[in-house]
């Protein structure tokens, strides 16, 4: 059975600089750190993210800095 999933509202600090916020979708009761620094992939999915516009990224985790975990969101 399928964990059910939370919305997390981050912002996210490149190692070029770059800073992007938008949302990561974790298992319920994660935190996003919990999430990011578990091994299973090296890239995550963002989605409605802003720049300069709102759309969907995919990552490289190992190009974080850090990260600001904003909370759950609806």
């Amino acid at each position: 059975m399928k964990k059910p999933k939370v919305r997390r509202d981050v912002i996210i600090s490149f190692i070029d600089g770059s800073i992007i916020r938008g949302y990561i979708h974790v298992d319920e009761g994660l935190r996003a750190l919990d999430f990011l620094n578990a091994d299973r992939n090296n890239f995550v999915v963002i989605t409605t993210v802003e720049v300069n516009e709102r759309k969907n990224f995919l990552l490289n985790k190992a190009a974080i800095k850090w990260v600001e975990d904003l909370g759950e969101h609806e």
